[in-house]
């Protein structure tokens, strides 16, 4: 099986000695927004399982820390990445404004509660690097149920997280994923969720299935056209699903 790479744990860069020119990010209207929560279709956005409590101290909150502006990074991948780990880390929660190939903007959940933060990102020409651009004020909320899932932990993210378990070991149970998270940052994931972040995590680290299926006769063909006299047999196999035989899904 063909096997793709993709780094979905990019980390950020060093920012260059360039003069910040500024781009349409920076002048983004505050009407129109179009508010999508970025979620996966499966994922349900609980409002009672997290409660919005306002704060001055500073010292409450692990702020800005990890997420700042001129932060760059080597593919929008990789900053919605960031984004989201940090908003996972703090316990804080983010919409979507604005998702485009070239620019991104979001804003707190808790909006109306009086939290004003608020990221812009886009590529920079320049860098030839996604930016952070503009964070406008500080996350001044807390979300105070860590045990309830989190809307910014979608299944895309997931995948990231436990690719290596899923690399280590194809036949991991998503019991053992959904654990593996509750362990790493609180938050107990559905199972749907988790299995959608497996099937996305096994198709970084071995490739898309259904592709590689597809490209398999043509590999045969050429093995049999370069090696004259070659039998090509396929034998197929059950796939086992969480220690249980799944005849929909066969491996050859």
């Amino acid at each position: 099986m063909q096997m793709d790479t993709w780094n979905v744990g990019e980390t950020s860069l060093s920012e260059h000695e360039e003069p910040i020119i500024r781009d349409i990010v920076d002048d983004i209207s505050e009407d129109g927004e179009n508010y999508d929560f970025d979620l996966d279709d499966e994922d349900q956005f609980n409002r009672s399982s997290s409660q919005y409590i306002p704060s001055n101290s500073q010292s409450e909150h692990n702020i800005d820390r990890d997420l700042n502006e001129h932060m760059c990074f080597m593919s929008k991948e990789a900053t919605l990445n960031a984004i989201k780990q940090y908003h996972i880390d703090n316990g804080y929660k983010f919409v979507v404004v604005e998702s485009k190939p070239d620019r991104y903007v979001a804003r707190c959940i808790h909006r109306e509660g009086g939290c004003q933060w608020r990221l812009r990102a886009s590529f920079s020409k320049i860098r030839s690097q996604w930016e952070i651009k503009k964070i406008d004020a500080q996350h001044s909320c807390l979300s105070t149920n860590l045990s309830a899932d989190h809307v910014n932990l979608d299944s895309t993210h997931i995948a990231s997280m436990v690719l290596t378990s899923v690399k280590a070991n194809p036949s991991v149970r998503i019991k053992s994923l959904i654990a593996e998270i509750k362990n790493l940052y609180g938050y107990t994931i559905t199972y749907r969720k988790a299995w959608l972040g497996k099937q996305k995590a096994l198709a970084l680290a071995f490739g898309d299935w259904e592709q590689s299926y597809n490209d398999h006769p043509r590999w045969l063909e050429a093995v049999k056209e370069s090696n004259p006299g070659t039998i090509v047999q396929y034998i197929a196999s059950p796939c086992m699903v969480d220690g249980a035989q799944d005849n929909s899904c066969y491996t050859l």
